[in-house]
């Protein structure tokens, strides 16, 4: 998969300290980008010791310094200096998918930025494969975790078995809990969840409704033709419409398809739309905030000894 930045000229920054200056060339400040590991380039004149994120770096001869930045998804801060001078760089990894990436007749998937979004905030996940699969059915396992991880829910530390389909060592098994226990997702019976059944996309708006705390419309007009107003669905379906939640299948008919399974391109739609999801994704976006020590990212530097023992010492 080719993978593409926002790309910005040059980003040149020059810090003075006993004689020094440092000069970055690369990566450029408040880069965007889908790859996991940049390359940080610079150079330092006269040649002198720099410091890249409390790590000391001796440059070559010519003065010339270099490292891989191993990127964690989302905000990423960068920290080079010398002395009492620090330059930040914010680097932004998005996270994406070969498969949202493939175009059809020259456009990517309609939902590719959904998807990317809510990946890099660690809201929805893909495949063990690297793939995101959307049209893919999604099950109650899957939405219950992205509700939780949402709603930003306390993940509980488990004891037990949740249910008797969703075992404690089920990785999923703590955020079935969470939105259980915040009456988010109620379980079939006592004993069992329905971990791996799809779900409808009736479902996914009654579920979106009470997620967000919407009331009921107290006037249905019934826009879609397979949703009379006096289906039971119909209620949270059209209160999910007002509300801007969910829309039909086609641009051409007034169609909801409500016993169809959600897909994960849908439901990863649908949770997008959350209010919760709507402010993470503009505190992403933003480079004036976040960009904090505890973002720091990775370095990929040549392997060091720091410390040996001896077996036995004599």
């Amino acid at each position: 998969m080719k993978k593409w930045a926002w790309l910005a000229l040059p980003f040149i920054c020059l810090i003075g300290t006993a004689g020094a200056e440092i000069e970055l060339i690369n990566p450029t400040d408040k880069l965007v980008t889908f790859d996991e590991i940049v390359m940080l380039q610079g150079s330092v004149s006269p040649p002198a010791e720099v410091r890249i994120e409390g790590v000391v770096f001796r440059p070559q001869p010519n003065g010339v310094f270099a490292c891989g930045l191993v990127l964690n998804p989302g905000k990423n801060l960068v920290l080079v200096g010398r002395g009492e001078e620090e330059k930040k760089l914010r680097l932004l990894h998005l996270v994406t998918y070969p498969d949202i990436e493939i175009t059809y007749d020259g456009k990517k998937h309609w939902a590719r930025g959904q998807i990317v979004y809510l990946s890099s905030l660690k809201v929805i996940e893909g495949y063990p494969d690297g793939n995101f699969y959307p049209a893919n059915p999604v099950t109650r396992g899957e939405f219950a975790t992205w509700l939780a991880r949402v709603k930003k829910l306390p993940v509980p530390v488990l004891t037990g078995d949740v249910f008797f389909d969703v075992p404690k060592e089920h990785w999923r098994a703590p955020y079935v809990k969470a939105v259980v226990e915040a009456g988010y997702m109620p379980p079939y019976s006592k004993e069992m969840f329905g971990i791996d059944d799809p779900i409808s996309r009736s479902e996914a708006a009654d579920l979106a409704v009470k997620t967000e705390g919407l009331g009921i419309v107290s006037k249905i007009i019934p826009l879609f033709r397979d949703v009379p107003q006096e289906e039971l669905v119909a209620a949270p379906i059209y209160a999910a419409k007002e509300k801007g939640l969910v829309i039909g299948v086609s641009a051409e008919m007034p169609i909801y398809d409500p016993n169809r399974a959600i897909t994960r391109a849908e439901a990863a739609t649908l949770i997008s739309r959350f209010g919760s999801a709507q402010e993470s994704i503009r505190y992403l976006s933003d480079f004036e905030k976040g960009y904090t020590n505890d973002k720091l990212c990775g370095l990929n530097v040549a392997p060091a000894i720091v410390n040996f023992t001896a077996a036995p010492r004599e």
